[in-house]
């Protein structure tokens, strides 16, 4: 197994919004894999302000396949750049 994790800071006061965008992005990837559903964390403890996304894969082939095709995609595209 692999774990793929992938991390963000958000603003201060921004909390809410970063969590939905955060959901919006995992709900996403995990519809077009689902078989690698992704999961959404933020920190409780120390420096506030960071969302992490987790997805476990069963090798690396499999995560450069879904990686690749993701940076293909211009729907996934469009998440990260609003």
């Amino acid at each position: 197994m692999v774990r793929f994790q992938r991390s963000a800071r958000f603003k201060a006061g921004k909390a809410l919004d970063a969590v939905k965008w955060a959901k919006e992005i995992a709900g996403f990837v995990s519809a077009k894999y689902p078989d690698t559903p992704v999961r959404v964390f933020t920190e409780r403890y120390g420096a506030i302000g960071g969302i992490y996304w987790v997805a476990d894969f069963p090798d690396v082939a499999t995560m450069d396949e879904v990686i690749s095709g993701l940076m293909a995609d211009e729907t996934y595209q469009d998440y990260l750049f609003r």
